[in-house]
């Protein structure tokens, strides 16, 4: 994302009403993106865990990636 993009998606966020808990991944090689992904998803899942969240949702993947990302989540719990 660009700076501004950055900015406009904070913004967004922001304005929504409820608590916020935003993980962000500096970036990584194209090669590891994946890992650094399912590291910064683990992170949240601890972190929405303490506060008593029981519920995730996530944007689409492709089927693998979709099923990779619910391995972590269920690794992690």
């Amino acid at each position: 994302m660009t700076s501004q993009e950055k900015h406009n998606a904070a913004k967004t966020v922001a304005e929504l009403e409820g608590f916020h808990i935003v993980v962000a991944g500096s970036p990584v090689p194209g090669r590891r993106q994946e890992r650094a992904r399912a590291l910064c998803l683990a992170e949240l899942v601890r972190e929405l865990h303490s506060y008593g969240v029981d519920r995730l949702l996530m944007e689409g993947r492709s089927r693998t990636l979709n099923e990779r990302d619910v391995a972590t989540v269920r690794g992690t719990r």
